[in-house]
């Protein structure tokens, strides 16, 4: 329950600022592709469990902030005088050393309950990069520079990377749905158990 309500509260925090700047609309695709990209790949690693992927919109809105100050960097010279841009860094960076943290010392513990959220934070991330790739597509540029293009266009062939194999897995995984059972007749023809 906790877990439930810090995700609420970043996402709050987070979306408010960032909805400030940006479009409702890109914010809600970027949140929405991370959350699908997150339960894609939780899905395709683990098909008992159920998944519902706030924390991954949680580390896509802290990592499209980060791409949003690094494609826009010359334009923000007023924001960089501001505190509000340096103290959303900081939290993005606290939230995301603590996900390293956690990630790592989940990962050298020997123990199954543990390895279950050991896959929800890669799921996490999984989440979270491609909430940031989708985020380097949308996110306005006042100058669209060569260097902005190439990072683009990796975002892009990255987001392919990362979604389609997962699509592929899970198709893979799960069998074709079995054919409908034989419909039975009977010798005084089909309506005679009407």
């Amino acid at each position: 329950e906790l877990h439930l309500w810090s995700n609420v509260i970043m996402q709050l925090l987070l979306g408010v600022f960032f909805e400030y700047t940006h479009a409702y609309k890109k914010i809600a695709s970027i949140y929405i592709l991370s959350v699908i990209a997150g339960a894609l790949f939780k899905t395709a690693i683990n098909t008992v469990t159920n998944y519902a992927g706030a924390p991954s919109a949680v580390l896509a809105l802290f990592l499209s902030q980060f791409v949003d100050y690094l494609m826009n960097w010359r334009a923000l010279k007023k924001w960089r005088e501001m505190k509000i841009p340096f103290v959303r860094i900081c939290g993005a960076m606290v939230y995301i050393v603590h996900s390293f943290v956690l990630f790592s010392v989940e990962a050298a513990i020997d123990d199954p309950q543990v390895h279950h959220h050991y896959s929800d934070r890669i799921s996490h991330f999984i989440g979270g990069i491609s909430g940031m790739c989708l985020s380097s597509l949308l996110v306005k540029q006042v100058h669209l520079e060569d260097w902005q293009t190439t990072f683009q266009a990796l975002s892009a062939l990255a987001l392919m990377i990362l979604i389609l194999p997962l699509i592929i897995i899970i198709m893979l995984q799960y069998p074709l749905p079995p054919p409908p059972p034989p419909t039975i007749y009977d010798d005084s023809g089909p309506f005679y158990l009407l």
